[in-house]
């Protein structure tokens, strides 16, 4: 914890009316890192208290959670560079979960759970053959 003299609290205020308010939050927190060490090890990589925190440290966001747009975006770049995708697809529940328990791909309990649907449809898809020869339409 900082502790700061009215002399210098007085300076800290002045230098950040000269920060945009937009900025300020972030630049508070860089000083106070810089001001105050980062917080000690208790041994078995658990960090033990203290608010400032090298940026390193924290995990991105105000609040240090991460967005739920930024989680999607890791996401999708994770599975792009696996090669893989995403896709939404719109079918009866009770149809295809009827289905995939006749074929053996379903448990009793799952056949409402659209979660357990869902990867058993993957499980389908990439039990698939895959057809190496590719039509062209020709004119």
């Amino acid at each position: 914890m900082l502790a700061l003299t009215d002399q210098a609290l007085a300076r800290l205020v002045i230098a950040a009316g000269a920060v945009p308010v937009r900025k300020r939050g972030r630049w508070l927190r860089h000083l106070a890192a810089q001001l105050e060490p980062a917080p000690a090890s208790n041994g078995d990589g658990a960090k033990l208290g203290g608010a400032a925190q090298s940026a390193a440290q924290r995990a991105p966001g105000r609040d240090g959670r991460i967005s739920n747009g930024a989680r999607r975006m890791r996401a999708h770049r994770s599975r792009q560079a696996a090669g893989r995708v995403s896709l939404r697809i719109e079918c009866d529940l009770n149809v295809t979960s009827e289905a995939l328990f006749a074929a053996g791909l379903l448990s009793e309990d799952e056949i409402d759970d659209a979660a357990a649907v869902a990867r058993a449809v993957e499980r389908v898809i990439a039990l698939l053959p895959v057809r190496v020869t590719r039509h062209r339409h020709q004119p």
